[in-house]
Order: C-alpha cells, then structure tokens, then sequence
C-alpha cells in the first residue's frame, strides 16, 4: 500500500491540477496538459536513478552493508539535481519547440507562456522527489515517504492552487504555483527524513526479515519433500496389498490355502488329508 500511495498521490495530484486549469478555459487545461506530457521525457532520468537507487539501497541493506546504502542514496540525489537542472535549462531555452510538438493553438500558447518560468523550478522540484521515493522504498521507509508526499501535495499543494488559481485570480499561474509550493515542501521534508534513517538497525531488520523467509521456504520444501515420500510409501503399501490381495484369491481358487503354501504342503488338499483304510468286520461262524 505505501509503494501505491507513493505513484497514485503523486499522478493523481498531476490529475486535478489539469482538471482545475480546464477550469479556467480549454486553453489553459490544453496548456498544462501538454506540458506536462512533454516534461515526462525529462522526467525519465530522475525515474532511471529512482529505480537504481531503490535496487542499490536494498541490495545493499540486505547484504548487511548500511554504509554503502546510504552512499548510494546520496549519489543518487545529487546526481538528479545535477540532471534536472540541465533538464530545466534545456526546457526554459527550447520552450518554444516544446508548445509546438502539440501543434497549440495562439490561445494555448498564449497561457503556455504565461508560466514560462514556474515550469522549469516545477520539474526540478518533481526530478528530486521521484529520486527520494526509490530511496524510501529501497530502505523499507514507504510508508514514512507516503505520510510526507500526502501532506505536502494534498494537504498543502492542493488546497494552494485552488486559493492562488481562483479566489485571489492568478489563473494557471496560481494554479502551477501551488502545486509547486507542495512539491518544493516535499524535498527538505524527505531529505530530513533520509538523514533520520538509522541504517545500520534498518540492514539488521532487513536481514532478520530475509533469514525468516529463507526458514519459511525450507520449512515448506521439507514439507513438500515429506508429503512426497508419504505418498510414494502410501502408494506402494497400496500396491502390495492389492498384489498380496491377488495372490491370496488365486490360491484360494487353487483350493490352496496361504498357511499350507507356508508349511510346503501340497497343493490339493485331498493330499494334505489321509484316507482311513476300511477294516473288515470278523464274522463269527
């Protein structure tokens, strides 16, 4: 659930403030909704380093190696800040191309232009929380990092682009500002939260956790081993009853008796059985 709550609060978020901008007209949604389709190509780094620094991290934990974990995590961020501020470069100097490979209208490019600015600090702000959520799921913390995300883009986000964007008239300006604010909240939230982490005890959890699933398999391979064997001997039992079974009917149907087959007596019982001779009564003259 807190690995869920990670993606789903944050693409949810994305959501609304598109459905907000269409709000305020076809032209701002449009606006925004392109945008944000274009910034996903740049957003594909801070998602790689997401990614390799949730499977360092836990590798890392899991072979008992807390100090590499948090080297990782580390590099990881200030490699995607480095990345992401290339990144916004790139998209405030090629802003222009950006709008036109939707094909937008004046009217949409118009309130494209109108948050120029706001664009580039929003994917950076974006950029390094991704990062910081590959962290907490490779240490184990989601559900630490999914408190954090939830507060800070629904509970502070959210609600402030709904009062810059419509009750004090900033447009879409007000309304890439607010989630701005939640997203910039997030990163010294998470950094905080990261420097918290006692690495070592969360390796020896993580080891504790893994040794008890190694046990689990073997216990449940040994029991299908066992259960195995038992129906192998079942089955052979089985099969040499139905054989002695067989072998009984037939001598019976001989007239042979097993308990005479065991003495070595013959097999017709007229042999096994002595015929008292007739003896000849005297007569008396």
């Amino acid at each position: 659930m807190p690995s869920a709550l990670f993606v789903s609060a944050e693409s949810s978020a994305f959501d609304v403030t598109v459905l907000l901008a269409a709000r305020l007209g076809s032209a701002d949604g449009a606006a925004w909704s392109s945008i944000l389709n274009s910034l996903l190509i740049f957003v594909s780094g801070a998602g790689g380093l997401s990614g390799s620094a949730c499977t360092k991290v836990g590798a890392s934990l899991g072979a008992g190696y807390p100090s590499d974990a948090k080297r990782y995590a580390s590099t990881a961020i200030l490699a995607c800040i480095a990345i992401s501020l290339l990144n916004a470069a790139v998209i405030y100097s090629f802003y222009d191309v950006i709008l036109s490979l939707f094909g937008a209208t004046t009217a949409t490019l118009h309130a494209g232009y109108s948050i120029q600015r706001l664009v580039p600090i929003f994917h950076i702000a974006d950029s390094v929380q991704f990062c910081f959520q590959g962290i907490f799921s490779g240490a184990g913390q989601n559900h630490r990092g999914a408190l954090i995300l939830l507060a800070c883009l629904w509970a502070v986000g959210m609600p402030m682009s709904v009062l810059l964007g419509f009750y004090f008239n900033m447009g879409l300006n007000g309304i890439v500002l607010g989630l701005c604010l939640g997203l910039l909240l997030e990163i010294p939230l998470f950094a905080i939260e990261v420097a918290r982490f006692d690495w070592a005890a969360i390796s020896a959890e993580v080891q504790i956790d893994s040794d008890e699933e190694e046990t689990e398999e073997t216990e449940e391979s040994n029991n299908e081993e066992m259960t195995e064997h038992n129906g192998k001997t079942l089955t052979t039992s089985i099969t040499e009853g139905c054989v002695s079974s067989r072998a009984s009917v037939a001598a019976f149907d001989r007239g042979v008796t097993p308990r005479s087959d065991a003495l070595g007596v013959g097999q017709n019982s007229s042999d096994s059985v002595s015929t008292p001779r007739s003896v000849p009564t005297p007569v008396h003259k």
